[in-house]
């Protein structure tokens, strides 16, 4: 029980514009942010509020549901950080977000070959 109320300090739900939202976790002193589900993800990735991404796979074939990334959405250049691969099935991707500089994109695109 002693861990649940710890969390209940850092984690629940929020309502307002994305960029609001994290303006007043910045003031708190917050610097990161777990964000899930597909319309939410989509909403961060079209504002462009995303630095970091973890995409997770699982062995289940759910057959419906709402995507991660939209047809319309906006186009984010990675770079791969790291894959984890769990017994269980489960692979986790990091990635990172490519600096806007194509000079940088380029030396990295070559390094990572």
């Amino acid at each position: 029980m002693r861990k649940l109320n710890l969390l209940k300090e850092k984690v629940g739900p929020v309502s307002s514009e994305l960029t609001e939202i994290i303006k007043e976790l910045n003031e708190k002193g917050y610097r990161n942010l777990y964000v899930d589900g597909g319309k939410t993800i989509q909403s961060f990735l079209n504002q462009n509020l995303i630095d970091e991404i973890t995409i997770s796979r699982i062995p289940i074939v759910l057959g419906n549901g709402i995507p991660l990334f939209s047809s319309n959405g906006t186009e984010m250049k990675l770079i791969h950080q790291k894959t984890d691969i769990y017994e269980i099935g489960i692979v986790k991707t990091h990635y990172r977000k490519l600096s806007v500089d194509s000079h940088n994109y380029e030396t990295l695109k070559i390094a990572v070959r």
